[in-house]
């Protein structure tokens, strides 16, 4: 018996490989986190350099927060069972006007894991619609796009 997602999510995310949205928390919450992470910067006089981008619930207290978040955690749980190994967290920042993109790509590949019952979690601190379009669905990204903030492989999606 699931703990959140319903059947129809679960058959989703086998067939098409990621499922969205899942509520995580209230934008409130996102917000706090939001503010969280742009004190970090300030602190640390700019954005996160990419080695402070990378496995970041080890480096912060407030991300360590974020990979035990309960909601987040039911959803994987109910994907792959309840045994869950965080195995890294990232940050794929894409700041106002900047061209670059995350590729395409399928994380299990790099990771080397056995087996690769693998599900990515990705939040978004804040929902961006510019010129009435709201952030490109995964399912509508095309290889080849250019300024694509894509990705590939079974991921979860959060929205707010």
């Amino acid at each position: 018996m699931s703990k959140l997602l319903t059947p129809e999510a679960i058959a989703q995310f086998r067939r098409d490989g990621f499922f969205f949205p899942v509520r995580a928390m209230p934008a409130s919450a996102a917000r706090h986190y939001r503010d969280l992470l742009e004190a970090q910067e300030r602190s640390d006089g700019g954005p996160l350099q990419s080695n402070r981008r990378h496995k970041v619930h080890l480096l912060f207290r407030w991300a360590n927060e974020l990979v035990r978040n309960p909601t987040i955690l039911d959803a994987v749980e109910d994907l792959i069972g309840p045994n869950i190994l965080c195995w890294s967290t990232n940050f794929f920042i894409k700041e106002a006007k900047d061209p670059a993109f995350v590729s395409w790509h399928q994380d299990a590949t790099y990771w080397g894991l056995e087996p690769d019952e693998i599900v990515t979690a990705w939040l978004a601190f804040r929902l961006f619609v510019q010129h009435g379009e709201m952030v490109t669905r995964m399912e509508d990204v095309r290889v080849g796009e250019q300024n694509v903030v894509g990705l590939h492989g079974r991921c979860l999606f959060e929205t707010f």
